[in-house]
């Protein structure tokens, strides 16, 4: 019951080989997703959503990692994607309609940095 944390950092993929094999399915981490992010906005937790798998990873509409980005994405408080993740400005528009910070970086190596940066490290 309760937390010491604050912040719930979210990094948006999915593998469906992985998750078959795990016997999971996207509806399942969907249901896990929602009551993540219940839990932490009940208990004033950060969301911190992460997008680095570029472009390639994100998928058609409608595919499994864009409909957990559709779930996470509308509750997000800070955002951190690699510019190949947000080429078509998804996360950016979603930021700005929220009013919440976006990091853009160039690739998933300049993530210890941003950490530092947005945790204040």
């Amino acid at each position: 019951e309760g937390t010491k944390f604050q912040s719930l950092l979210l990094v948006l993929g999915a593998s469906l080989k992985g998750m078959g094999a795990s016997g999971l399915s996207v509806e399942t981490e969907v249901d896990r997703l929602k009551d993540l992010i219940e839990y932490a906005k009940a208990n004033k937790i950060k969301i911190i959503a992460v997008a680095i798998g570029g472009e390639i990873q994100r998928g058609l509409p409608g595919s499994p990692i864009e409909v957990i980005i559709d779930t996470v994405v509308p509750h997000a408080d800070v955002f951190i994607v690699t510019k190949d993740s947000n080429g078509d400005g998804k996360f950016t528009k979603a930021a700005q309609a929220r009013n919440v910070p976006i990091v853009e970086i160039d690739s998933a190596f300049d993530l210890l940095d941003t950490f530092t940066q947005v945790f204040g490290l």
